[in-house]
């Protein structure tokens, strides 16, 4: 289950993510820290979408199937100066991380996401839009939702998302990384909070995941 959301400048944004044993879950846009993240690859699965371990309690309910969802989460996860470091040895700060939201279905697709987010001794208060089911990119264009798998990317050689075209529908976007929340999972993914630019649909924000990856040097 993937659940996220953005304000409409990218300036601040949140996902999380529970899929068989792995569960992530993130917050950028911070003073102080530009990533506050938490990965684990092995957790134990409670009943339902529930995770209970060593510093991490995570539930994910499903108020009315496709309209209303509910997170919360109490965690102790890493916030990193550096972005990089989370595709590194995942070394920083240990801080304190909390959702206590709701999503809740909106209009053209969209979501309504309102509630807390508890970084360290700061509760910050988040009243925006979001997205819910996991795409290589999920997120808007002015006041309609997109949710792509077709995505060329372009990844730097830190390992972090650099750019790229995305494509749902008529609806083609230029992807502009904003925050950076790479994960180590595998090769690690590319993983960024980006601005959106189409011609002929505005503006909007999305979260992005590099899904294809193309390599300049290469001419691709």
């Amino acid at each position: 289950m993937y659940l996220d959301f953005a304000a409409d400048d990218a300036g601040f944004g949140g996902y999380i993510r529970l899929e068989r044993s792995s569960f992530w879950a993130a917050v950028v846009g911070l003073a102080g820290h530009p990533l506050v993240a938490l990965r684990d690859d092995d957790v134990p699965r409670g009943r339902g979408l529930d995770v209970r371990t060593d510093g991490l309690w995570a539930s994910l309910t499903c108020e009315a199937p496709g309209e209303h969802w509910s997170a919360g989460m109490e965690a102790f996860a890493v916030g990193y100066d550096d972005p990089v470091d989370a595709l590194g040895d995942e070394r920083g700060d240990i801080v304190a991380l909390g959702f206590d939201l709701e999503w809740e279905r909106s209009t053209r697709g969209l979501w309504h996401v309102h509630g807390d987010v508890l970084v360290g001794d700061s509760r910050i208060a988040i009243d925006t839009v979001g997205s819910v089911g996991e795409a290589a990119v999920t997120g808007r264009v002015g006041q309609t939702a997109i949710a792509t798998d077709d995505v060329i990317a372009i990844v730097a050689p830190d390992g972090l998302l650099a750019g790229g075209v995305a494509s749902d529908g008529d609806v083609r976007v230029q992807l502009e990384p904003r925050w950076h929340a790479p994960v180590k999972s595998g090769s690690g993914l590319p993983r960024a909070l980006c601005v959106l630019t189409s011609a002929d649909h505005g503006a909007g924000v999305a979260w992005a995941s590099a899904a294809v990856v193309n390599d300049p040097a290469a001419g691709t």
